[in-house]
This record gives structure tokens, sequence and C-alpha cells, in this order.
């Protein structure tokens, strides 16, 4: 039962993908995002060299010039943070797929213990079996289940090939009995 849940387990763990695909789509925006904001930084920049000339040649106040700057210090800023959400994302999506081929690899390593263990068991169980070095029927089997074997107990067997037998006869009864004659015991 353990062997199969944690088999049901790897395969979850193998199967189960998706925090790492949202962690992956999440990484994508902030891509995306970042491509956006650049776009428009290198945009506020062209706008604020223009608006600096024009504020050279006094055509624009100071006060119009000032919105240029600020636009782009403001976008510099932003880039600077979605950089930041960047690489957070990564971290923690290299983080993701590390902790789950971790979980991978100790539930591996538990499937692979619990294998030996079972192994062993079985070893054990076949190391407990009492074979007999002659064919026979168990005339005496002393030893109960579950009972640890002391030393000097015993199991008869008693070959089927041919038997001995002793027995009392009355003397009357005796001189009738001849060798290779067939009897009941």
């Amino acid at each position: 039962i353990s062997l199969e849940d944690l088999n049901t387990k790897l395969i979850d763990v193998t199967d189960d993908n998706s925090n790492l695909n949202l962690l992956e789509n999440n990484i994508s925006r902030i891509k995306e995002e970042y491509s956006k904001n650049l776009e428009d930084l290198n945009v506020a920049k062209e706008e604020q060299k223009k608006a600096e000339s024009l504020y050279k040649e006094n055509v624009i106040s100071k006060a119009e010039y000032d919105k240029y700057v600020t636009k782009v210090n403001d976008l510099s800023s932003k880039l600077k943070i979605i950089e930041l959400n960047l690489k957070d994302a990564s971290d923690n999506y290299t983080e993701s797929k590390k902790q789950k081929n971790e979980k991978k690899l100790s539930l591996e390593r538990q499937i692979e213990s619990l294998n030996l263990d079972i192994e062993s068991f079985n070893n054990k169980i076949e190391d407990t079996k009492i074979y007999s070095s002659i064919g026979g029927i168990v005339t005496k089997f002393p030893i109960e289940e579950s009972r640890k074997t002391l030393n000097g107990d015993s199991i008869i067997i008693h070959s089927i090939e041919s038997y001995e037998m002793t027995s009392l006869v009355s003397q009357e009864n005796a001189v009738l009995i001849k060798e290779g004659q067939k009897s009941i015991i």
C-alpha cells in the first residue's frame, strides 16, 4: 500500500506542471511589459531631446521641459521595477522547478528503499522455509505457528518408499506369517 501511495505521489509530482506553467506565464507577461516600457522609455527620451532643443531656443517653458524629464525618470524607475519583478519571477520559477525535482528524487529514493525492504522481507520469508532432504510423510510436527523454534525441536518425516514395522503376534498366528505377504496396518 505504501509503495502504491508513493508511486501515485510520484506520478502526481511528475505530471503536475500547473505551478510551473503559471510561473512561466508570469515571466512571459513581465517580459512583454518590460519590452513595452523600454519602447516607451526610448520614445520619451527622443521627445525629451526635442523638448530640450525647444527649451534652449526658448520655444517652450522650463515647466513644459520638466514634464518630459519627469516622464523619462518615471519610465526609467518603472523599468527598474519591472527588471526586479522579472528577476524575482525567474528566481521563483527556478526555485519551484528545483523543489519539484527534489520532491521527485525524494519520492524515487523512498520507492527504491521500500522495494529493497520488500525484497529483504521476501528473502527473510524464504529463509524461514524448512526443506527436507528426503521425500516422505510428516508424522510428527510439534512446532506451532508464530512460535520460535527451540534447540532440540524436531520434525519426523517417514519415507513413503518402504515401511518397517515391529508387531507382537500370538504364537498360533506367527506360524501363518510368511515373507512377502501383504498386510493392512
